[in-house]
């Protein structure tokens, strides 16, 4: 069972949620931020069968809207809505790192962050970038012109990053050996206007993608050609997640009437549905 923390408790709504890989921790990050030392209004870890705080995470002066747990479950990522993001150690809550601003072109927050799989890079994405940094020598690896990027999602090898905009009817794969652009899929959500995808996810072995879209459908595409491979639809309520399984590399898909589905990737079979709430996936 999930414990549910009373609202004040937290100092109010709750602007990013994170949950680590074995379900054992989440991570809640208040709205309202009004003193970086309230340890009411800044970003803490919570037990997720008790609710009782785990760690607390003082330091940010704005609110976070963007977070994440390393593979691993030994740091934190978190971005605010000014636009810094910053690097925690959940054993002892102490800062590692602030990743540094850059000219602000308009920028009105961090709205992605996401850990590689092997926890030795992250991904940070504002309005206009999505900027790739190695947490060893904290220098930044790459720069890519991605907007208002809010879902990223690594290989297993680290070489690719797929990444989902909320203003590009497009998922893009980037090419984190070059530094590029591997593969931007065509629109292919047909219901109603072009609206972009509501979630990606990339295969552990990068070489698939898997879309969910607004019309229902989940498509897996191949990365390297661009083809689709299967078109997997159960319903016609909005799939708004999905997630291949690390273990199994099983497909996950979550919509918006509460079904969770469970989809072999190779041959598009349907191996499991079951009814509940939800509107995140990640296995």
């Amino acid at each position: 069972p999930i414990q549910v923390t009373p609202e004040g408790e937290l100092g109010g709504a709750i602007s990013a949620i994170a949950i680590n890989s074995t379900g054992t921790q989440v991570l809640v990050c208040p709205t309202r931020v009004l003193d970086d030392r309230d340890p009411f209004v800044q970003p803490q870890i919570l037990d997720s069968s008790t609710g009782k705080q785990v760690q607390i995470f003082q330091g940010h002066r704005e609110p976070v809207t963007a977070s994440a747990f390393s593979v691993d479950g030994k740091k934190v990522l978190t971005g605010s809505f000014g636009g810094s993001a910053k690097l925690w150690n959940i054993e002892d809550g102490q800062l590692i790192h602030t990743f540094p601003l850059e000219p602000r072109e308009g920028v009105t927050g961090i709205n992605c962050v996401e850990f590689s799989k092997d926890g030795s890079h992250v991904l940070i994405a504002d309005d206009h970038h999505a900027r790739v940094w190695n947490i060893q020598t904290f220098a930044r690896v790459h720069k890519f012109p991605v907007q208002r990027v809010r879902r990223a999602s690594w290989s297993a090898d680290g070489t690719r990053v797929a990444t989902r905009s909320l203003d590009e009817n497009r998922p893009k794969v980037w090419d984190l050996a070059k530094g590029e652009l591997e593969q931007e899929f065509e629109n292919l959500s047909v219901k109603g206007p072009p609206f972009p995808p509501s979630s990606v996810s990339l295969s552990h072995d990068g070489a698939d993608v898997a879309a969910g879209y607004g019309d229902g459908i989940t498509r897996i595409l191949s990365v390297s050609t661009g083809e689709r491979l299967h078109s997997l639809r159960a319903s016609k309520a909005s799939v708004i997640a999905v997630a291949f399984r690390r273990a199994s590399g099983q497909l996950v898909t979550v919509s918006s009437a509460g079904t969770i589905r469970l989809w072999s990737p190779t041959d598009g079979e349907l191996l499991l549905s079951i009814y509940t709430w939800g509107s995140s996936a990640e296995w």
